[in-house]
């Protein structure tokens, strides 16, 4: 063991027992001993492969401040060492940045926060973050890198897993720092992603893998306690048992899913003014159907399909896009709609046929990372009983007809061909869901005699506050001015 792992092991020891004293959990058993075997390897990188909730996150965390405020990098004067930390998602690289300012606060180190950085007031070293794709994760000097859920990279754009080409530009930015480490931390997809490349070459004189299921990994789970957050059993295996699953094409949403998300009352639902409507279509003139869905956000956070339509040509006889267009125009007005969400098909002339039909059509461009991000919204939505769709057998169907397939290059989603349907409410459906955001109106609720007596009460002591902040700045006011004043004014 360097001198430089041996400082590193004692201070992540005596930081950990500090957060204890403040609140945190323990680093678990498994992590300390990984950790601990780690950086006795004298390795550079570390490949963990362990399932969900199982203290990924917070353990680089914490290995992250350890390195920033105890580690021995020969940073050039101007220069600034950085801890970076590279997510799938903003949001996700932005909660861990969040975290590491909550271990900072807690063992009394002062930062200064710079928008998506954090720079250590004592040393030249910042904390950044970086969302994974091929540009933004070069030209700085990099101590410590934490690629975290690295399986499930994806391209906005192309929804293909940049892993490869990241890792491969991220490699150089700590070519002069002799003591950066990187770390490829993830719970398993495929077994043919970057990650699982990197995992199948195993201990290497420059690399070191572990892998646990989540409530080895952190004892305060237990693997019957997983399997009941995740009936799916390839699901489970994959993100729970960190086992990864051989490239294949699965549903993306179950029975019980599709079943738990249906309502057992109308098939369409009438207009209200509470509600804020968003509409949706997938066009199509041969084979396929022409699919209409109209959403809108619950004020209990449901997203609710109201209505959905289609309309279905053949080859021999294909749609009229003009008489469709008039038909949906109709169908919008009881929801006070004059707009209609689409993707790119056809766009110029589609657009210019709905203006002839009195609506407006609303391109998004439909690339497959955002659909894949749809399709994910809504499986989540579908799993916390957040989505709402009508009991149409059509529906269904073609939302069972979603299916994921695992590819060198991330998930892939395709919509499966089922008798005479090719999954067609599901595109329309997605891109309503994802973009009904504006909630309903609340629905007024009349307060107890008890709560009007509150809130008269704290609208007085309101009021006597800021008299009396007034007063304290200005001085008092004239009698005249006071309510006996204004009284005998009158």
């Amino acid at each position: 063991m360097t001198e430089q792992s041996d400082r590193i092991l004692r201070h992540f020891d005596a930081l950990d027992r500090k957060l204890q004293a403040k609140g945190f959990p323990a680093t678990s058993p498994w992590w300390m001993a990984r950790i601990s075997e780690f950086y006795t390897s004298g390795k550079r990188r570390l490949t963990s492969r362990v399932g969900r909730r199982g203290g990924k996150s917070s353990t680089y965390c914490r290995l992250a401040v350890t390195e920033a405020v105890f580690g021995d990098h020969a940073v050039p004067p101007g220069d600034v060492g950085v801890v970076a930390i590279i997510s799938a998602r903003r949001p996700d690289a932005l909660e861990r940045l969040r975290t590491i300012k909550a271990i900072l606060d807690a063992i009394g180190v002062a930062y200064t926060e710079r928008g998506d950085s954090v720079e250590l007031k004592t040393r030249p070293v910042v904390f950044t973050v970086f969302t994974a794709s091929i540009a933004g994760v070069s030209g700085f000097t990099g101590i410590f890198v934490l690629c975290d859920e690295v399986a499930k990279w994806r391209d906005s754009d192309t929804g293909a897993n940049p892993a490869a080409v990241v890792i491969s530009s991220v490699a150089p930015t700590m070519a002069t720092q002799p003591n950066a480490k990187l770390f490829l931390s993830s719970s398993p997809m495929g077994l043919l992603d970057a990650h699982a490349d990197a995992f199948a070459l195993g201990n290497t004189a420059h690399q070191m893998v572990c892998q646990a299921a989540s409530w080895e990994a952190n004892p305060t789970l237990t693997e019957a306690g997983t399997k009941a957050d995740e009936p799916d059993e390839v699901i489970w295996a994959r993100e729970y048992a960190a086992i990864p699953q051989a490239e294949g094409e699965t549903s993306h949403l179950t029975e019980a899913l599709v079943a738990r998300c249906t309502r057992a009352g109308d098939m369409t639902m009438a207009y209200d003014d509470r509600h804020t409507y968003t509409a949706a279509i997938d066009p199509a003139t041969r084979g396929n159907a022409w699919t209409l869905v109209v959403a809108c956000l619950s004020d209990n956070q449901v997203r609710r399909i109201v209505l959905a339509r289609e309309w279905r040509g053949t080859r021999k006889q294909p749609l009229v896009p003009g008489s469709v267009f008039a038909e949906i125009a109709l169908l919008l007005q009881p929801y006070g709609l004059k707009y209609v969400h689409s993707d790119q098909f056809s766009e110029d002339a589609m657009r210019e046929i709905a203006r002839q039909k009195g609506l407006s059509l609303l391109v998004t461009p439909w690339t497959a990372g955002l659909k894949a991000d749809a399709y994910d919204a809504l499986k989540t939505l579908a799993q916390e009983s957040r989505l709402d769709v009508p009991p149409d057998p059509a529906v269904k169907t073609d939302l069972l007809g979603i299916r994921t397939r695992l590819t060198r290059t991330g998930t892939v989603y395709e919509l499966a061909t089922q008798g005479a349907r090719h999954s067609d409410y599901a595109p329309a459906i997605a891109m309503a869901v994802t973009l009904c955001r504006v909630p309903a109106v609340p629905i007024p609720r009349e307060m107890t005699e008890a709560e009007e007596g509150e809130a008269f009460k704290t609208a007085f002591l309101l009021d006597r506050e800021k008299e009396r902040k007034r007063t304290e700045r200005r001085g008092a006011l004239p009698v005249t001015h006071g309510p006996l004043g204004r009284a005998a004014r009158r």
